[in-house]
């Protein structure tokens, strides 16, 4: 069985055994800036207890409550991204210290993720 380096699965992933969410609704963000906002913040899902020890191949994303509550949660900003594709600035991403060591993953992610949509 080959390790896995990194995962991001319905903009969700795992990384020191903390969650965190792609394109979030960060607490404290006003829900406007979200939406109409050109960045798109990276967040850390605090309240995510219920998975702290699961993989996440192990999360059922069909189970349509679970979704619901993953797309509700609002967690702690630790990264923004910003041009994503669509500006003449290009992209851009800042990330605290705890994701500095996959950020050049995070980095190619959103690209791909944000200039494909």
């Amino acid at each position: 069985m080959k390790d896995e380096v990194f995962v991001v699965r319905e903009q969700l992933f795992k990384h020191n055994n903390n969650f965190y969410m792609l394109a979030g609704h960060p607490a404290g963000k006003h829900w406007d800036e979200h939406i109409h906002g050109a960045t798109r913040y990276i967040s850390r899902l605090d309240d995510f207890d219920d998975y702290s020890s699961t993989d996440l191949s192990q999360i059922d994303y069909q189970h349509r409550d679970l979704r619901d509550k993953i797309k509700r949660l609002r967690g702690t900003a630790v990264g923004e991204a910003s041009g994503l594709g669509i500006e003449e600035k290009g992209h851009h991403v800042r990330l605290d210290d705890e994701l500095a060591d996959v950020g050049l993953f995070i980095a190619a992610i959103s690209y791909l993720m944000y200039a494909s949509a």
